[in-house]
């Protein structure tokens, strides 16, 4: 059964993984939160987007291996602080 288990939840990880990818293929923005970008493959899908043509906005407290490579913007603050700020000035631009 435990083995079972494992193998469903590898292909849920592939799946996940895969439709980021797909995504990440197709966006205009990532915004890419609070990661070290350094857990492979998923660190990847920043590269991807950018590749594809989105912008990239990080948002950490430390710089990363993004920051100065894909990073169009850059926001070094809490992801509890920073993203509420975003959405009320987002709301803000569309009343």
């Amino acid at each position: 059964m435990q083995d079972l288990i494992e193998r469903a939840a590898q292909a849920i990880r592939l799946y996940a993984l895969s439709r980021s990818q797909e995504e990440a293929q197709s966006c205009d923005l990532i915004l890419v939160i609070g990661t070290s970008a350094v857990v492979y493959p998923a660190a990847d899908i920043p590269r991807v987007a950018k590749e594809a043509g989105a912008q990239v906005i990080e948002i950490n407290l430390e710089r990363t291996d993004l920051t100065d490579r894909l990073a169009d913007f850059i926001i070094q603050e809490k992801a509890g602080i920073a993203i509420p700020q975003i959405i009320a000035a987002i709301k803000a631009m569309a009343s």
